[in-house]
């Protein structure tokens, strides 16, 4: 009696292999093309928090009686130290409110830029991970696809990237 060995012949493992394959070929395009899109959409996000937040600031600001003038051009939200700064409402010191109530103490905080219209109030705001980025948000209008926008840092910027 002849013992039969069980298992899969080499044609067949090599059409599993190549079946694989022509799959992955297939998904990972798809895959990175949804990365990059969850980047844009949540770069979208943030510049949508920076504009809000610049519109709370310039409200409060303009109730305390100071119109805000200031626009925010590439400012890191990275905190300077471990604690949360502080702002001032007296319309100049927006870095520092963005700082505060969007930023961290990390360097994924990420850099916003704020462009200010003639009434003291927010007109476009701008959000990357790093200051070149591709992957670079906006608001109002979101920005559809990678290299859209960017964010230039300004050459009279200090250590910390903000401008001022």
């Amino acid at each position: 009696m002849k013992n039969k060995i069980k298992g899969f012949t080499l044609i067949e493992i090599i059409v599993a292999i190549a079946v694989i394959g022509v799959l992955s070929a297939i998904l990972v395009p798809s895959i990175i093309g949804h990365v990059g899109k969850s980047k844009l959409a949540s770069a979208n996000a943030n510049a949508k928090l920076a504009y809000e937040t610049a519109a709370a600031y310039c409200v409060d600001t303009r109730t305390a009686g100071y119109p805000a003038f200031d626009d925010v051009n590439c400012v890191s939200l990275k905190w300077d130290s471990d604690t949360r700064p502080t702002y001032l409402l007296n319309g100049e010191d927006m870095r520092n409110a963005l700082k505060a109530n969007m930023g961290e103490n990390s360097a994924s905080a990420g850099y916003v830029s704020i462009i200010l219209n003639l009434n003291s109030s927010p007109a476009e705001s701008f959000w990357a991970k790093t200051p070149d980025d591709q992957y670079v948000g906006h608001y109002p209008d979101q920005a559809e696809e990678k290299g859209e926008y960017s964010i230039v840092l300004d050459q009279n910027q200090s250590g910390d990237q903000s401008n001022g």
